[in-house]
């Protein structure tokens, strides 16, 4: 798993149990999920969110380190990242068409590409809900979703619609959404390497509805790669509509 690809996953995680398959009387469309999803996202009304949380990361040496985190959103298109590392911070920084990845010593910025975890908390209006819908789907095909499964499965104790596989199909790549609140609550990343083998980026979001983050975060955010836990943010504060400096999604040049 590359560095980039890995700092991607983090952004924007109480593990996944597969379900038996239950005789559902309605099985819903990959579109349908999506903009039901989309449709709970606009009526929390979110304009921006502030959030503060504590980091325990383990990809970037063998013994790891704790830290903070702090994000910027701003609707509909825009975030900011940045986490705490003993040598400095690295930066996730998204404007509509740009995307600016500060890691380590590497530091790249390129155009922006479809991302599900960052274009799901980042929209909102302006953004017509339609459009939302339209760019969280494309987003879902460039992890290579297949959008003709949706099955159901269980996550963090709660009903999940599970798009793009099967609950036990953990070579598969899926997004994983509440039933009942529709609340984006996992997603499994794959790919293959030039060897052959399939590397998995397994990123869960946890405790939605906790007294710190309500509705519009979860309380705990975990990165899992190829099985080991990589990166853990348990949420501090989150700030509804605040007032965000627009100087925080300014590229540097």
């Amino acid at each position: 798993m590359r560095r980039r690809e890995l700092l991607q996953a983090t952004g924007m995680g109480a593990v996944a149990m597969a379900a038996p398959q239950v005789a559902w009387a309605f099985r819903p469309s990959t579109k349908w999920v999506l903009e039901q999803a989309v449709g709970m996202r606009y009526r929390l009304g979110i304009r921006s969110l502030a959030i503060e949380a504590d980091v325990r990361r383990y990809d970037t040496g063998d013994d790891g380190f704790e830290g903070q985190e702090s994000t910027w959103v701003m609707t509909p298109t825009s975030l900011r990242r940045e986490t705490a590392r003993p040598d400095g911070q690295d930066l996730l920084l998204l404007t509509k068409k740009k995307q600016r990845i500060e890691y380590g010593g590497s530091k790249q910025t390129k155009k922006r590409r479809p991302d599900f975890i960052s274009d799901f908390f980042t929209m909102g209006e302006p953004l017509a809900r339609i459009d939302a819908s339209k760019r969280l789907f494309a987003a879902l095909k460039a992890m290579g979703v297949d959008d003709k499964v949706v099955s159901y499965g269980r996550h963090d104790g709660r009903v999940m619609y599970v798009l793009g596989a099967k609950a036990f199909e953990d070579d598969k790549p899926s997004i994983w959404i509440d039933k009942k609140s529709l609340q984006l609550s996992r997603l499994v990343q794959v790919k293959k390497a030039a060897d052959g083998k399939l590397s998995r980026v397994d990123t869960k979001l946890l405790g939605y509805g906790s007294p710190e983050g309500g509705a519009w975060w979860p309380k705990t955010w975990e990165v899992h790669a190829d099985g080991k836990l990589v990166k853990q943010a348990t949420l501090r504060s989150v700030e509804k509509n605040a007032t965000v400096d627009k100087g925080r999604f300014a590229l540097p040049k």
